[in-house]
């Protein structure tokens, strides 16, 4: 009966699982939070472009050279020319950022992120 009571608890091991998981996420979670972070500036870049109307009129080098400076100011790399594509709709036009970012997380282990994004301007 003494014996049973001396067996509560975790082992050294069990602390050492729960710590290397625990380590693990936080790498994880240290290596893509910037990647969404830039993603969300990606975006907030394509709805101020959605807000100025007039670039609906300008040919796609105009409109590209307008995402360019913006992406420029926020310090955005992920994305170059192509993986934008502007088309001139019957509404005005429409911004499609298609794109992965992809990041080492140790060894030959990378973590890849693919986003879509899209914006009209009427």
């Amino acid at each position: 009966m003494k014996l049973a009571q001396q067996q509560r608890g975790m082992t050294a091991i069990g602390i050492a699982l729960i710590v290397v998981l625990v380590g693990i996420l936080v790498l994880i979670a240290i290596k893509l939070i910037p990647v969404y972070l830039e993603n969300y500036q990606i975006k907030s870049v394509l709805s101020s472009l959605q807000k100025e109307r007039d670039l609906a009129k300008e040919p796609p080098r105009e409109i590209w050279s307008a995402m360019s400076r913006r992406m420029a100011v926020n310090d955005i790399t992920a994305i170059g020319r192509e993986d934008v594509v502007i088309q001139k709709t019957g509404d005005g036009v429409l911004i499609t950022v298609d794109y992965e970012a992809r990041r080492s997380l140790f060894g030959n282990v990378d973590l890849v992120a693919t986003f879509h994004n899209e914006a009209s301007i009427p």
